[in-house]
């Protein structure tokens, strides 16, 4: 087979790997449907109830209805208003929600170096899966060299490459946490 063959399989399997790790959204999305209403509303008080609890009510509190939640990907908590449109309440309703920063703070930093220092912990652990999908490739190549001497230096180079690119990383990895660790200890929790 041609090499360009191979490139583009190694390809796209790398990109699909990239965007199945990488992407936001869970690619799996296993919650069975509610088929009558009685499942919507049994799906409801359980969904309502992990929130409420969450927030300290409970479920007597809060007025409900049964939604479609196909597409709601994030299974947010849905309230519906104490007051009716146009009225504005008393006081600040949001008072008895009061969230602590650190729950609000889905990244984990609280200052820019702590953030800085994850932005370059995430790239060098990146780095370090294409260095082994590198060494993979590497592999590859030498499997199917078919004893072609410049075929096998080309997987030889590849392999020695991602393994230096490995260490390099790991070091870089290493040399960078020591770095953000005497910087400020809280870093490394």
């Amino acid at each position: 087979m041609s090499r360009i063959f191979y490139k583009k399989i190694f390809l796209s399997f790398f990109t699909f790997i990239l965007v199945f790790l990488l992407s936001p959204n869970s690619p799996v999305f296993a919650q069975a449907s509610a088929s009558n209403q009685q499942e919507c509303e049994q799906q409801k008080e359980a969904i309502f109830t992990s929130c409420l609890s969450a927030a300290g009510e409970s479920s007597a509190e809060v007025e409900s209805e049964c939604i479609d939640r196909a597409d709601d990907l994030f299974q947010n908590c849905l309230r519906i208003a104490d007051t009716p449109p146009g009225e504005i309440p008393e006081g600040n309703p949001l008072l008895k929600y009061q969230a602590s920063i650190n729950e609000l703070n889905k990244i984990k930093a609280n200052t820019t170096q702590e953030f800085i220092g994850l932005v370059i912990k995430t790239a060098t652990g990146i780095m370090g899966t294409i260095a082994l999908a590198m060494m993979l490739y590497g592999g590859a190549l030498w499997m199917t060299a078919r004893g072609n001497s410049s075929q096998i230096d080309k997987a030889q180079n590849v392999i020695f490459y991602g393994a230096l690119g490995i260490f390099v990383i790991f070091g870089s990895y290493a040399l960078i946490t020591y770095i953000f660790q005497a910087a400020s200890p809280t870093l490394t929790k």
